[in-house]
This record gives structure tokens, C-alpha cells and sequence, in this order.
């Protein structure tokens, strides 16, 4: 194991650039870091920080910035007019409208129910495609990559429990006519199998293993038509949105739903990836009444990060894309400015904390946490950026990223592990 004490205690560019380099786990891969300390407005060290990375889901946090500084403090949920007798509403892509993991009361189903109108759904001005730019499309059945959508329901997913007995449940009800149970052939690892092209599961359930899984439903417009008069046990209709519509809907009344902390929550702590496309979606709409991923991105770039040290690829709200491309230095800058939003106290309850919630729950443990960051993993690739509290009491701005590894991503996590306990420890 590396000998930390061989090296001096103060934590500076020359101390870190050997802590990193002389690290066993850091051979032949690529690695960079920048250390900030909030208070005094300083960068401390650096390590390839003005290089280009793979952020993979430290994405998330640009989204994050992108939801603070547009939607408020509550969500968009639908936007509507009123014409005779009959209610016109439009998506804004808010993803938390039955959404099996929200549990904050959402006024929007007892809306649309309560109404003594007759409701018809318009498609409005959804321009973004349901994958994003440079999306694996083999993981189309894959819990983590739920398509966009104008309106989403049940968070565009169905989700299913298996028991030790073999017995499985399902929800939404409604896809029980497209669900097949196969005993006949054993599966190691996939309980669900979901068709390409079509709403088609089948379930197998040899072996039989106590689990719960996602699986993503294809989208259609008729679909979502059905899901609504389904759940809302009342006809909802549908018409092809026109340009008269549209401009009706410009003038129209506003929904809101549940408190934009509530979203963020699931988003950071469990890093999921549909509540992040959505929120760029409903900042699209917030600002042009259009949902456009795009769109989003780019107002974001231009008006609220144009003193980013680095230019950035920015291409999807999740980090799915590898073609994303930041630099560490970028991810630092950008948490300075998320901090002037929200408070460590705050972010302590929306993002995941060392030792004690969400995806770093097992990591980075300590009798007082220290940790508060955003990780970011796909295969071969671990980032993690946030806040580091050193024994002193500081807070200090860490962006840690690393790619193009062969070792085991725990190989990855120990050396960062080591590193940032003694930053912890030693900064003053």
C-alpha cells in the first residue's frame, strides 16, 4: 500500500500529483482532479484538470444547475385552455406524474379527474427524439434508460417483483395482456425481456430469486392516450395539435406540481437518468414552450455558464452519451455555482453522502461524513465531483475523474478513497 506519511501533510499541487501518480491502481489509465477551497477562492491542485473526460452521469449535476437556475421552486406538470366544454392540455415533461418512486402528493391526477370537462390531450411542440445523441441502443430494456417523452406516465416504465416462490406482480395493471410467463427455460441474470419494437415482456422465472426490476415501455402518443383513460377511469381524447392550438396553449393556465427538491432528490441520490433528461426538457419549456433537449443545453451554455474555463460537450441530461466531454476544472466551477443556490446543508439532503445515502452509501464512510458528491460510472470510466468538509472544517471543491481503466472500478474507488481522506485530514 502506498505510504502516505512519505510525503509532506500540506495538500498542494506537487503533494497531490504524487499521491496520484504513485497510487498501484493508476497504471495505464487516465486520470484527473482539481481541489477548490470555497472559502478563500483559491484552487489548491490541480492534475490533468484542463483535460477531457467522459463524465458519464456527473452530467447530472450540469442538468441540476440547468433545473436551479430555470424552473423555480415548483415543477411545470401541464400547461391547458379551456374551450366550450372541453379542456385542452399539453405535456411540459415533467416525469413525476404517477411516478412510482415520487412520493410527494401530486395535484395533477385529481386534476384531470376532477375535471367536469371533457380532456383531450395535444401532442404540443415536442421536438426531442426519445433516445438521446450516442445512446447504447441495445439497452432500450434496460431500467436506466426510460425514453423522453412529452407527458410521461409511471416514469415511462413498468415495474415488476418476482418472490423466492416464484409469484410476480407488475405495475401498471394495464400491460397485463402483453406479458407472457415462461417456465420452461432458465435465465441467469435477465428476469424480464421486453421486444424491440413492441410492448411485448416476457417473464421468466426459473430460477426463481426474490427481485424487483424497471423495465421501459415503448412510447406512443395511443399509448399514453390509453394509460390516462385507463388510470383516470374516464375517456381522455386526442387531437393532432395545429398551429391554432398552440397559440391557445401560449395564453393558457400553467400547472405546477411537486416541489422541484423532490425531483432533484431522486435524481441525484439514485442518479436517475429519466428525472435528468426531463428537467432539461421542462427548462425548455419553461423558457421557449417547447421541449427540446437541445434547446435547453444551449440557453443554459449561453446564459448562465459562458465563464466555463473550458469549452464542453454537452449532448444528453443523464451522462449515457460517451459523447459527452468535460473537464474536472469545468465540474468545480460549476459547483461553486451550485452552491450559491443551495446550501451544503441542503445539498446534504439532495445529493449523496458518504457512508450514509445514496450511490456513494458504501463508499467514503466515516464517523462524521465528508463526502458530498455526485458519482459518475459507465464501463471503464468513474468520476466522482462534489464537496469535501476536511477535519479542520473547510469545504473544499473536488472534481475526481478517471477513464480508459481496465481494473476493476474498486480498484478505482480505493485509490480515491485514500486521496480524499487525507485531503480530509490534512487540509487546514
Amino acid at each position: 500500500m502506498l505510504n502516505f506519511y512519505a510525503f509532506s501533510q500540506k495538500i498542494n499541487q506537487k503533494n497531490i500529483k504524487k499521491l496520484i501518480e504513485n497510487s498501484p491502481e493508476q497504471v495505464q489509465s487516465f486520470t484527473g482532479f482539481a481541489l477548490y477551497d470555497l472559502a478563500e477562492n483559491k484552487m489548491i491542485a490541480e492534475y490533468n484538470s484542463n483535460k477531457y473526460f467522459i463524465p458519464a452521469s456527473n452530467t447530472k449535476l450540469f442538468s441540476f444547475y440547468a433545473g436551479l437556475e430555470m424552473l423555480g421552486d415548483s415543477l411545470p406538470a401541464l400547461k391547458y385552455y379551456i374551450k366550450n366544454d372541453t379542456l385542452y392540455f399539453t405535456g411540459t415533461g415533467d416525469p413525476t406524474f404517477l411516478n412510482f418512486d415520487i412520493k410527494t402528493y401530486n395535484p395533477v391526477y385529481d386534476f384531470l379527474k376532477n375535471r367536469t370537462e371533457k380532456i383531450c390531450y395535444l401532442e404540443g411542440s415536442y421536438t426531442s427524439n426519445a433516445y438521446g445523441l450516442g445512446w447504447a441502443w441495445d439497452d432500450y430494456s434496460e431500467y436506466f434508460q426510460a425514453e423522453r417523452s412529452n407527458f410521461p406516465i409511471y416514469g415511462n416504465i413498468v415495474r415488476f417483483n418476482g418472490t423466492l416462490e416464484g409469484d410476480f406482480s407488475f405495475k401498471p395493471n394495464f400491460f397485463d395482456k402483453n406479458i407472457i410467463k415462461n417456465e420452461n427455460i432458465e435465465r441467469k441474470w435477465n428476469k424480464i425481456d421486453r421486444n424491440l419494437n413492441e410492448n411485448s415482456f416476457t417473464y421468466y422465472s426459473k430460477p426463481y430469486t426474490k427481485f424487483e426490476t424497471d423495465i421501459p415501455f415503448k412510447t406512443s402518443t395511443e399509448l399514453l392516450i390509453q394509460l390516462l383513460s385507463d388510470t383516470l377511469n374516464r375517456n381522455v381524447y386526442y387531437q393532432k395539435t395545429t398551429v391554432k392550438h398552440i397559440d391557445n396553449l401560449k395564453s393558457g393556465v400553467l400547472l405546477k406540481s411537486i416541489p422541484v427538491d423532490s425531483m432533484y432528490k431522486q435524481m441525484l441520490l439514485v442518479s436517475d437518468n429519466f428525472m435528468a433528461e426531463q428537467t432539461l426538457l421542462m427548462c425548455s419549456f419553461v423558457k421557449k414552450e417547447k421541449l427540446d433537449v437541445n434547446f435547453a443545453i444551449d440557453y443554459t451554455t449561453k446564459n448562465y455558464l459562458t465563464t466555463l474555463p473550458d469549452a464542453s460537450r454537452w449532448v444528453d441530461g443523464s451522462g449515457l452519451s460517451r459523447y459527452n466531454l468535460f473537464t474536472p476544472r469545468n465540474f468545480v466551477y460549476l459547483l461553486q455555482k451550485i452552491a450559491e443556490k443551495r446550501s451544503i446543508e441542503q445539498l446534504k439532503d439532495l445529493m449523496p453522502v458518504g457512508g450514509i445515502s445514496g450511490t456513494i452509501k458504501n463508499s467514503y464512510k466515516s464517523e462524521t461524513p465528508y463526502i458530498i458528491a455526485k458519482t459518475g460510472t459507465l464501463s471503464n470510466n468513474h468520476n466522482l465531483s462534489g464537496f469535501l468538509i476536511t477535519k479542520s472544517g473547510k469545504i473544499l471543491i473536488f472534481s475526481f475523474m478517471n477513464n480508459h481503466y481496465l481494473k476493476p472500478t474498486t480498484d478505482i474507488k480505493a485509490m480515491m478513497t485514500r486521496i480524499l481522506w487525507h485531503i480530509h485530514l490534512n487540509y487546514k
